[in-house]
């Protein structure tokens, strides 16, 4: 997501950071990526496609896959996110870039 990032706004961070422990309230019993967009918090399919959605303008035809049901949705997701180590192309996590340092919130 970062390689295809175009939006200067969109910034990220881990469930660790500073930034989050002081502006996120976590759910110890939600296991998905959070999505923060004008205080509104997305989770699991929801979040994953407005992430993508924010990008850049190319995706934002994603947003299309909100019609069909979370319940249909988030079972993908959570199969996705669970095997995501599996479905890797590579094998070895690529070092920051420069846009990844830029998008980082501490």
């Amino acid at each position: 997501m970062v390689k295809s990032c175009r939006n200067d706004a969109l910034r990220i961070t881990d469930f660790h950071s500073t930034w989050t422990q002081e502006h996120v309230e976590l759910d110890e019993s939600v296991d998905s990526m959070y999505y923060i967009k004008h205080g509104r918090t997305y989770l699991y399919s929801d979040a994953v496609i407005r992430a993508i959605a924010d990008t850049r303008r190319a995706f934002r035809p994603i947003l299309l896959l909100l019609v069909i049901p979370p319940f249909i949705r988030n079972p993908v997701y959570r199969f996705v996110a669970k095997h995501r180590k599996k479905i890797r192309i590579t094998k070895t996590c690529p070092l920051p870039t420069q846009n990844f340092k830029q998008m980082y919130l501490p």
